[in-house]
């Protein structure tokens, strides 16, 4: 209970435990709006059988994965990894870190975010694998992360799982200034 607070914002470090995924996601959106760098918005491009429509849920995930259906960030802004890039090299989900650049294809399509996570040593290999990218962000120790394919059973209505599969390209982060808990 020591924990508890009423402050709206603590300091940028502060994790914020709500118990809602909306709670999470209108307090992830307060904290964005509270940046003064440029929006970026990157939507994830689906690939799903003839007929299917993925299911958007409130806080933003397609389905029931954990891939965004539109992620929008700020340099500046917590995040934390959805999905297991690369378990070896510690880009993991959960793996927590501040967006300090990104970099875009020519055709101006987003192509990385640099992440520089808590854990220095995360995303190690990474770095090393980018050489250009990495030396570019050297000074925020800066870990290009890329668009990355889902590949997922969809569902009928009533829940039931089909052989019919759909696919996901998208970044596999989110905002993370709060988070649920279980």
């Amino acid at each position: 209970r020591t924990r508890l607070t009423t402050d709206e914002f603590l300091e940028e470090g502060a994790m914020h435990i709500f118990y809602t995924n909306a709670e999470v996601a209108s307090h992830n959106e307060k904290m964005l709006a509270k940046l003064t760098t440029p929006e970026v918005v990157v939507s994830a491009i689906k690939t799903t059988p003839p007929g299917y429509t993925p299911k958007i849920k409130k806080h933003g995930v397609i389905d029931n994965t954990q891939f965004m259906d539109v992620l929008r960030f700020k340099i500046g802004a917590r995040v934390k990894l959805t999905f297991n890039i690369n378990t070896v090299d510690n880009l993991v989900n959960g793996s927590q870190g501040k967006v300090v650049g990104y970099e875009r294809t020519p055709t101006g399509a987003v192509e990385c975010i640099i992440v520089s996570f808590d854990d220095a040593e995360t995303g190690h290999n990474q770095r090393l694998q980018y050489p250009s990218l990495s030396s570019k962000y050297a000074k925020e120790n800066g870990t290009p992360i890329f668009r990355h394919e889902l590949e997922y059973q969809v569902t009928s209505r009533s829940g039931h799982y089909h052989a019919a599969r759909a696919k996901i390209l998208q970044f596999p982060m989110k905002l993370a200034w709060a988070s649920t808990s279980h």
